[in-house]
């Protein structure tokens, strides 16, 4: 069993370490877009042109199940994708807004300005009827920090910023909706507890691994393959240090 995993960078290691802590097997690969990072700034018809692309290749390499691990790319491109490669099993991200639904509070939802303003996460909270209990808060820059490998000085500073407008005490939940954020989960931890320490952060990605993982059948071994659209020393220090598996590397 062959299954790709795409992301921007970093986000998609941490998926991938999560993919592995929850019992993942198989020919495992990983494609890094790093010449396109980051996804959250770029106009919504190029992440979806690179998307199909980077999905293509990996179906070339022989994968039969493709895990897209950004929220961004989610949003913008999972419904073509399904529609070009109606036999390949294709999963996506989006932003675990259904955690509020049984909250007498609102939730944050902490995204990309792409993923934000798109349809599918709107569409989603009408259906749920929890559009108004949803703060949506852009947060673009915190994924160059995270990929940037800066200080917890600089990422608090920034994290302390964003929240400052808002009266924390009125949120349950923090939702993750970028797969680089948790990342940095226990940063946010810090801040936002320092105001409502009844806050709960919410990371989506181990939902669609345990989606991904009931649709896979299990095998004794698990190989790991790193595929980098652009070569960089930093990332794959980054990528140690997230993901606690051997690994092979390959150029697209």
């Amino acid at each position: 069993m062959k299954i790709g995993f795409i992301d921007s960078g970093l986000g998609g290691a941490k998926v991938i370490e999560t993919a592995i802590e929850l019992g993942i097997t198989g020919d495992i690969y990983f494609l890094a877009d790093l010449k396109n990072n980051p996804y959250g700034e770029k106009h919504p018809e190029y992440i979806k042109k690179i998307t199909i692309e980077n999905v293509s290749y990996l179906i070339n390499l022989g994968c039969e199940t493709i895990v897209i691990a950004c929220n961004t790319a989610t949003a913008v491109a999972i419904n073509d994708v399904r529609k070009m490669f109606q036999n390949i099993k294709i999963f996506g991200i989006e932003p675990a807004i259904k955690a509020v639904v049984d909250s007498p509070k609102k939730g944050i939802v902490l995204g990309t300005e792409v993923t934000l303003n798109q349809k599918k996460l709107n569409l989603l909270a009408e259906r749920l009827n929890i559009k108004d209990k949803l703060e949506l808060i852009s947060a673009n820059k915190l994924v160059k920090l995270i990929e940037n490998n800066a200080s917890n000085e600089v990422i608090d500073e920034y994290l302390e910023n964003i929240f400052k407008p808002y009266d924390l005490k009125d949120f349950s939940h923090i939702i993750l909706g970028c797969t680089h954020y948790p990342i940095v989960k226990n940063n946010i931890e810090n801040i936002v507890k320092k105001y409502n320490n009844e806050i709960q952060i919410v990371d989506g990605s181990i939902g669609l691994i345990k989606n991904v993982l009931k649709s896979c059948p299990k095998v004794d071994y698990l190989n790991l393959t790193l595929v980098l659209t652009e070569h960089s020393d930093l990332f794959e220090k980054q990528f140690k240090s997230i993901v606690n598996h051997s690994y092979n590397v390959i150029l697209k």
